[in-house]
């Protein structure tokens, strides 16, 4: 089996309806390539850490480097894309830096995934970078169209 893991930022659990800065949580969902199933295996929020300190808080992307980038880094470690809202320009290259591809979508999780399983199935791109912040796709990556859109 082809899975992957994708941190996924939405409220319920259902719909992809947070912007990275604002989110205090992320679903991690693990996709089955191969047949387009998924599910929701944990979610890793914002400031929680062993320590029990507080950390950073949702909106607090002070830069490359910054506390606040840094530890949603290290919380997203392991996945190999953001589905988001919405994601601004320095945390979507500081986050390509970490190979975590960011893809801007808005609808329902199940058919991001859908989608998103397919585009992998195809072999379009095994770690597409093809969405980037209010810009669509990068058709340089081989992503046709611009975000992906769910009803």
């Amino acid at each position: 089996m082809n899975r992957c893991l994708l941190a996924v930022t939405s409220s319920d659990g259902l719909d992809i309806d947070l912007h990275f800065g604002g989110a205090r949580e992320f679903r991690i969902v693990e996709l089955d390539v191969d047949n387009g199933g998924w599910r929701i295996i944990a979610t890793r929020v914002r400031g929680a850490s062993a320590s029990g300190s507080a950390g950073e808080t949702a909106g607090s992307c002070p830069g490359p480097g910054g506390p606040g980038l840094d530890g949603v880094g290290n919380l997203l470690a392991g996945c190999a894309y953001l589905v988001t809202r919405k994601i601004g320009v320095r945390p979507y290259a500081f986050l390509r830096k970490r190979g975590i591809a960011s893809i801007e979508a808005s609808g329902s999780v199940a058919a991001a995934m859908e989608k998103i399983a397919l585009y992998l199935r195809r072999g379009i791109s095994k770690k597409p970078h093809f969405l980037g912040p209010g810009r669509g796709a990068e058709p340089s990556r081989g992503f046709p169209g611009k975000t992906v859109q769910n009803g």
